[in-house]
């Protein structure tokens, strides 16, 4: 880019010094002709003579060099010419065309010319005057320009090659370092961050914009590590049991009813394995995108309802009153297995964290913004505000010593959040410890 910019610049200056150098040789041929005019002179009998010889008879030692003018009669003949260099044919009489047209540059014998035709009156008659210049001095010089351009352009060039190497090395020496920091970062260092320039410019900005990403990656590689851990271990318990449950029934002296006491124990396990599994491979197919919803309209709140009369068994065992109100039109377009699953979830928690012979309670309305609002309350220990996020977390509990709830798994609200997401809504939590908790999905309404 550099060299093509000053190519173009030394093009633009020469043609710029060419143009004014041919207005300037235009301007001494107009005064060449007025020269012309006001040194001939008309004699009695019609001849033209110069008032001064020397005027247009002075000689130039240099040939390149000269001035050239002639005057023709109306007829077509040469009347008289004069000369400060070698004479030189500027060809038959002017035309009428070049009478009235702008000069122009011509080759004659060799040598560069600018001529100019006019009709000029001397002493009240009419009569052609042609004159003429030399180019070859502007040449020299334009030549001499040139060649100056073209010696300068490649040590231009090549300053500018080097002083522009310094700078953007000095410009670039914090993105390397950046580079060089970056390197070291691996899944075992994610917790190092590239250096933030204090001058605030746009590598201070790449820098943050690094980090920002490297501390999400770090975060990730947490999550990914802890679900991997709470996996293993929630796997591992069921099959620990399996086997448990397996090497009593391999013991001697079983009657039928022990055997089949083992044999239920066994498939309890099995079944308590298998929704695992299958929790965490529709988790992971809604995350990678592969579960599709079918849309329909539907009445959330009479979803919400119909789940809470399904699960009113669950909290019967526990002594807990659940009471379910419903707003008179809470439609929404979404995908009714997926929030039936989502609503039974949420419920669920309720049910299984709630106190007992406590109180959990269902509503559904419409916010002022249009959105449909399905709340969830408990009367539960409730949950400190530093781990509200992370309750959503697969298998995360707030109290890791405390015993598992029994049935449960820990994807539910991990499942819940994604059917809200996916339809373009959210779950809010609200809880203060001791004072139960409150789960909210909220969901656009439909479109009307």
């Amino acid at each position: 880019m550099l060299g093509l910019t000053l190519a173009l610049y030394g093009a633009g200056t020469w043609a710029l010094l060419r143009s004014h150098a041919r207005d300037e040789l235009d301007h001494r041929l107009e005064e060449d002709l007025g020269r012309a005019v006001r040194g001939a002179a008309v004699a009695a009998d019609g001849t033209v003579w110069w008032r001064n010889p020397a005027e247009f008879a002075r000689r130039t030692s240099d040939p390149s060099r000269g001035h050239w003018a002639e005057i023709w009669s109306g007829e077509g003949r040469l009347l008289l010419d004069g000369a400060t260099s070698q004479p030189l044919e500027l060809g038959p009489v002017p035309s009428t065309h070049e009478l009235h047209a702008e000069p122009r540059s011509r080759r004659i014998d060799g040598r560069r010319v600018r001529v100019m035709a006019r009709l000029q009156p001397i002493d009240g008659q009419l009569f052609a005057v042609r004159v003429a210049i030399s180019e070859e001095p502007m040449h020299h010089r334009l030549g001499d320009l040139l060649k100056g351009l073209a010696a300068a352009f490649p040590l231009m060039l090549g300053l500018a090659a080097l002083g522009g190497r310094a700078v953007l090395g000095r410009a670039l020496a914090p993105l390397a370092e950046m580079a060089r920091r970056a390197h070291r970062i691996s899944a075992e260092r994610l917790s190092d961050r590239l250096a933030v320039p204090e001058d605030g410019g746009e590598l201070a900005q790449l820098a943050a914009a690094f980090n920002e990403a490297f501390a999400r990656l770090e975060q990730s590689f947490g999550q990914l590590q802890r679900f991997t851990a709470d996996a293993s271990h929630e796997l591992r318990t069921p099959l620990t049991a399996l086997r448990s449950v397996g090497e009593v029934g391999l013991a001697p002296g079983k009657s039928a009813a022990e055997y089949r006491e083992v044999v239920a124990s066994m498939l309890e396990e099995a079944d308590r394995l298998t929704r695992l599994v299958d929790a965490l491979l529709q988790l992971s197919r809604a995350e990678a995108g592969r579960l599709a919803l079918h849309v329909e309209r539907l009445d959330l709140g009479a979803l919400a309802c119909d789940v809470a009369q399904q699960l009113a068994v669950l909290a019967e065992e526990r002594g807990q009153q659940l009471a379910c109100d419903s707003c008179a039109r809470a439609e929404i377009d979404g995908d009714r297995v997926v929030l039936r699953m989502a609503v039974m979830n949420l419920i669920d928690n309720a049910i299984k964290y709630g106190r007992v012979g406590g109180r959990v309670e269902l509503a559904t309305t419409t916010r002022d913004d249009g959105a449909i609002d399905v709340a969830i309350r408990d009367d539960g220990p409730g949950i400190s505000p530093e781990h509200h996020e992370r309750v959503f977390d697969r298998f995360f509990r707030v109290d890791r010593d405390r015993a598992r709830v029994p049935g449960g798994a820990g994807l539910g609200l991990a499942l819940a959040r994604w059917a809200a997401e996916a339809h373009g809504g959210r779950i809010e939590l609200e809880s203060t410890p001791g004072a139960g908790s409150t789960f909210r999905l909220v969901l656009p309404a439909a479109a009307r």
